[in-house]
């Protein structure tokens, strides 16, 4: 079964317990009920998650987590892997700040690694096995959206960093062109 926990307590070790003994979604308080339930729909198969919209990133209330939290989950990284976590955190910082995409190995995994109190390279193993199982799971015209034929087919799905990159980098101009104050 899948299911969702809604906290109002923000603690990372926490979320990060919840996450790895099998909730499929972990949501702070306040929580919009149409995001709740288009989360249970989606999960329980009667709904394809969509992509979100421009509209979708114009609405005020929305946060950046949470823009980066339904694009990894459209894409269809699942939430109980650790990756997921991770992958999340790195495309929000380099959302906020672009130059951590040219330095994945040097800042940005520590930066990732740090937060999580974690190592660099249980970060990278965690994405990429993230992305794998997006790969393999995934819905193909979600991951087509994003990534179109940018990626080598020869190896059939993008390196950490080019996934991270894509994604932040679309995000970034999504949120620029509708003048989005949360960046």
């Amino acid at each position: 079964p899948n299911f969702i926990v809604i906290s109002g307590y923000d603690n990372l070790f926490i979320e990060r317990e919840i996450m790895e003994n099998g909730a499929s979604y972990y949501m702070l308080k306040p929580v919009d009920i149409h995001v709740v339930c288009d989360r249970i729909m989606s999960f329980s198969g009667h709904v394809k998650a969509n992509p979100p919209s421009l509209s979708d990133l114009q609405k005020p209330s929305e946060d950046l987590e949470s823009i980066v939290t339904d694009v990894i989950l459209n894409i269809g990284v699942p939430a109980h892997v650790k990756g997921y976590h991770y992958i999340r955190q790195a495309i929000m910082l380099s959302i906020k700040d672009p130059n951590m995409i040219n330095a994945v190995t040097k800042i940005l995994y520590p930066t990732v690694a740090k937060i999580y109190e974690t190592t660099s390279s249980r970060v990278e193993r965690a994405i990429r096995h993230a992305i794998e199982i997006a790969w393999d799971r995934g819905d193909v015209d979600t991951l087509n959206s994003y990534f179109g034929y940018t990626i080598n087919t020869g190896r059939g799905k993008p390196t950490n960093s080019e996934f991270i990159a894509m994604i932040s980098d679309k995000l970034r101009l999504q949120l620029k062109r509708n003048g989005s104050k949360v960046i």
